[in-house]
Parts: C-alpha cells; sequence; structure tokens
C-alpha cells in the first residue's frame, strides 16, 4: 500500500489553483511531491517535474520511481522552461518561497 504524499500548506495553496485535467510543468520541483499529489488525487493527466540541481532532481526521480509513476510523471534535469517542449503541458508552477523582511526586526 502506498501512502498519499502530504503538501504542506504552501503546496497546497498552489495545488489549489491547478485545474482538473491538466498536463502540469512543475518547474523547480524538488521532491516531485506536488506533480505525485496532484496525480494520485486525480487532478492532473501526465506532468513534467524539472529541476536544475543534481540533488532534489535525484530526489524526485526516486520519489516518481518508487511509486511506479514514471510513465506519467516525466522527471528532468534542466534549468527552467527549457527542457519542456512546445505544447506538452498546458499549466506551469514556478513556486517560489517569499521572504519578508521587515524594518523593525532583527534576525
Amino acid at each position: 500500500m502506498t501512502i498519499l504524499v502530504s503538501l504542506g500548506p504552501r503546496l497546497q495553496a498552489v495545488a489549489a489553483f491547478v485545474p482538473k485535467g491538466a498536463k502540469l510543468g512543475d518547474i523547480g520541483t524538488d521532491h516531485a511531491y506536488l506533480p505525485i499529489a496532484l496525480y494520485e488525487s486525480h487532478q492532473i493527466l501526465r506532468a513534467v517535474a524539472i529541476d536544475v540541481h543534481e540533488g532534489p532532481y535525484q530526489s524526485a526521480l526516486t520519489a516518481v520511481k518508487g511509486r511506479g509513476l514514471e510513465a506519467v510523471i516525466d522527471v528532468r534535469f534542466g534549468d527552467g522552461l527549457l527542457p519542456l517542449l512546445s505544447g506538452e503541458v498546458d499549466v506551469l508552477i514556478m513556486a517560489v518561497c517569499w521572504i519578508f523582511f521587515l524594518p523593525d526586526r532583527t534576525f
């Protein structure tokens, strides 16, 4: 039995914007948790998960292969949109973590 991927609040917020039946491009995928969760919840048809860093790319490969999802989530090593082919996705996610520095705080 495979346990569903649990998304944190930030990725849950991003996932809420993905329309049902999407062909997803996840740029900066990290561990590929977002495309895995969206596919396993029947929200997307397929995904291309891309990362430019070797460690996160390998983590994504391991996560996707470990769930047997290689046919529907294609993990690619590359920079930004460059690994995508024209027309292969219809929704892009380029999630970032915003950091706000408040002038009255010290860190």
